[in-house]
């Protein structure tokens, strides 16, 4: 049973990811928005199911991944009085 719950957390985390990615590229949300919601609903109505477990799994997966997406292409910066490129 403990393997299972593990299971979701991941899952949870990796829909975060996918709201992070398709948010940075311009796609839109709306689906794993609802899939997420879905989910997170059953979790609360559902007895012997632990929506902290969920909810932390997709703040990890979210935070994580934002912070990858950051790092892969990090953010360009003039500096004062630096020539503008030809």
């Amino acid at each position: 049973m403990a393997t299972r719950g593990r299971v979701w957390r991941e899952f949870f985390g990796l829909f975060g990811a996918v709201f992070v990615l398709q948010r940075l590229g311009g796609s839109d949300t709306t689906s794993i928005l609802t899939l997420l919601s879905i989910n997170l609903v059953y979790g609360f109505v559902a007895s012997g199911i632990s929506w902290q477990g969920h909810i932390g799994g997709a703040i990890a997966g979210v935070a994580a991944t934002w912070v990858l997406a950051r790092m892969a292409r990090p953010a360009r910066r003039r500096h004062a009085g630096a020539a503008e490129p030809a």
